[in-house]
């Protein structure tokens, strides 16, 4: 009995931790070719769409490789809210850029798709964001920014997708108890 309730346990910490509190903040809008110059004008927004109040201290933002901001460091996000985060210098690519919302346990917790905003386009460097609409939304579209706004109406908050490795782990730790079974333990 001591094993099925260590297992029970051992799932509820691994689901809390990696897959279900987590999993309702995503990247909601990004600006990578701001008008004029881009040092120190791009930015990322995050938004919460989850239930909870969240605690990113220790997340952060990375691109191709590259860490964007190493520290997101927002204590209090609070559900349905838009956090800004400006990125110091230039550091996104105006073309075939994307990017990655890390954990504080260094796990992807959100990724753009393949961004653009190229220069000498007649739209580049305007006030077009690309952005989930509606907020949290699976649809990104490249439109005038909304920083710190909503993106538009809708029932936003996309179910986020389980992330594969939780499967193997409730196989494995859901026959613990099983094994112990057949083994006369």
């Amino acid at each position: 009995m001591n094993l099925i309730r260590l297992s029970f346990w051992t799932v509820i910490f691994f689901f809390e931790v990696f897959g279900c509190a987590n999993a309702y903040v995503f990247i909601n809008e990004v600006e990578l070719n701001p008008s004029g110059d881009d040092d120190g004008a791009e930015w990322v927004e995050l938004y919460n769409s989850g239930p909870e109040i969240m605690n990113l201290t220790g997340w952060e933002l990375q691109n191709n490789g590259s860490t964007l901001l190493s520290d997101i460091n927002a204590d209090d996000f609070y559900p349905n809210e838009h956090l800004l985060i400006p990125l110091s210098g230039s550091k996104l690519r105006n073309l075939g850029d994307f990017v990655i919302l890390v954990n504080s346990l260094s796990i992807p917790m959100d990724t753009t798709p393949d961004i653009n905003d190229t220069v000498g386009s007649s739209k580049s460097g305007d006030l077009r964001t690309w952005q989930r609409i509606p907020d949290g939304g699976n649809e990104w579209q490249f439109v005038e920014g909304t920083p710190g706004a909503t993106n538009g109406e809708g029932s936003g908050g996309a179910i986020p997708e389980f992330p594969s490795f939780i499967v193997p782990m409730l196989i494995v730790f859901l026959s613990i108890p099983l094994a112990g079974r057949f083994a006369g333990i």
